[in-house]
């Protein structure tokens, strides 16, 4: 099964405010658990550049604008995922089902319903 997890405040917590706070463990322990069933796993988030992302990660930067870089993020804490992908600020469900995504992992109720029109179950763990 492919499973999609979303990234700020999903494997992260944010405040009120949006501003990031720390990490969800219970997001990374899940997106870990899946990938020792045998689940293909992916971080799809709804980020722009991920170019910037991946170069700012690769220069050994952690942080842009006081939120943790994805790359970098996946690196440090050695996440097992087979891709990263950014839908530039746009719905995900178009995005999940060209990747046959089956569950989805997302906080925002807008990226749910987006993902339940393209048959896709999909979960907040907040």
């Amino acid at each position: 099964m492919i499973v999609a997890f979303d990234f700020d405040n999903t494997l992260t917590r944010e405040d009120a405010r949006g501003r990031f706070v720390g990490w969800r463990l219970r997001g990374l322990n899940r997106l870990r658990r899946h990938a020792l069933t045998g689940d293909l796993v992916l971080i799809v988030t709804a980020r722009q550049d991920i170019e910037e992302d991946r170069r700012l990660s690769a220069e050994g930067r952690r942080w842009l604008a006081g939120y943790p870089l994805v790359h970098a993020s996946v690196d440090r804490f050695r996440l097992p995922v087979e891709g990263i992908v950014f839908t530039d600020r746009k719905l995900k469900g178009p995005t999940l089902a060209e990747l046959e995504v089956a569950l989805l992992y997302d906080d925002l109720p807008e990226q749910r319903a987006s993902a339940i029109e393209h048959g896709i179950t999909a979960v907040d763990l907040s």
